[in-house]
């Protein structure tokens, strides 16, 4: 009886070193509030896309017609004071609308070609896009799903049976989530390599198992004429996975693709050598308080932003940034 209650007693105290331990690695590549370099204090319920240039921050509400641009102090010391002021949090932030229409978007995220900006409005299936030059806002450009392609290997394309098999699957599947807003999970810039392969402008996630990375060119005037082009080879997401998904961004230095999975308080790290097998470079866990992530980014820095369809628990925000050398440091562990 002694024995087999030490037996018992060391079985036990190994799960627990065990548990012990997983639970250390787990912390030492979590994203957490003591981590974050700012925050912005709530000025919407919950926020859905994020886009940085210069001072210059904008986020995407959950269903608008407009979006809000605020000032941003990055050199702020405190934590909470880079987006106006703890007694007025809506300072040096506005409304803009998105030109003339009055009916409320599905806005999942922003990107830049030159001087226009793209505004992904899910629910449309459309960018609406901004002329930052001229100051005018141009005729949105629908995107066109159903002559994608699959990704070309050295030996060249696909035979066209394999490429006439996507497209039904392709065609059907979007058919029957045609009224289903939230179809679109992430949208960010491809990565540099398939832009000069293939002149991919960006990435769309797609809540579609049969082709969820999509590749996407506009061109003509105006950028007026947007393709998906290729449904990359995804082995880094299961189907339950991609169905839940929310946010998109691309690591442009270190050529990974990054995946939100709020539900299992995730990201994603994918490979993003090429379109023709995306794979799973492993995961970065995510603090509780951020089980409402809804969209994450890369700015020019490479820090990395995240926005909640909730506020933060604690401190009311929904807009997050961690630096660069923070990320770092965490996957170097």
């Amino acid at each position: 009886m002694r024995m087999q209650a030490v037996k018992v007693m060391s079985l036990g105290l190994l799960s627990m070193l065990l548990w012990s331990f997983q639970a250390l690695a787990e912390a030492g590549q979590s994203l957490t509030m003591d981590k974050v370099r700012h925050f912005q204090i709530s000025i919407e319920k919950g926020l859905y896309g994020v886009w940085r240039r210069d001072a210059e921050v904008i986020t995407l509400a959950q269903k608008a017609n407009f979006y809000v641009s605020s000032t941003y102090a990055s050199e702020a010391k405190e934590v909470d004071l880079a987006f106006g002021t703890l007694h007025n949090p809506l300072d040096k932030s506005e409304r803009v609308n998105l030109g003339p229409e009055t009916f409320p978007r599905f806005l999942r995220g922003v990107a830049s070609i030159d001087e226009y900006r793209f505004f992904l409005d899910s629910g449309k299936r459309q960018f609406l896009i901004w002329n930052e030059k001229q100051k005018i806002w141009h005729q949105a450009a629908d995107i066109v799903f159903d002559l994608v392609r699959p990704p070309s290997d050295p030996k060249g394309e696909a035979p066209q049976a394999e490429v006439d098999r996507l497209r039904q699957k392709v065609n059907k599947y979007y058919s029957i989530s045609r009224g289903d807003p939230e179809l679109i999970a992430g949208f960010a810039p491809a990565p540099l390599a398939w832009q000069k392969k293939d002149g991919s402008q960006f990435i769309l996630l797609l809540r579609l198992p049969v082709a969820a990375l999509l590749t996407v060119r506009c061109e003509g005037r105006h950028y007026s004429r947007c393709q998906a082009q290729r449904a990359c080879f995804l082995k880094g997401l299961t189907d339950q996975e991609i169905k839940q998904a929310a946010g998109l961004s691309v690591w442009q230095s270190k050529g990974e693709i990054w995946v939100g999975l709020p539900k299992s308080r995730q990201i994603r790290r994918l490979s993003a050598q090429s379109c023709l097998e995306v794979r799973s470079l492993g995961n970065l866990a995510l603090a509780d308080d951020f089980g409402s992530l809804s969209n994450l980014y890369f700015d020019g820095e490479e820090s990395l932003w995240l926005t909640l369809s909730e506020p933060h628990r604690s401190n009311d925000g929904s807009l997050f940034r961690w630096d660069a050398k923070v990320l770092e440091s965490l996957l170097n562990r």
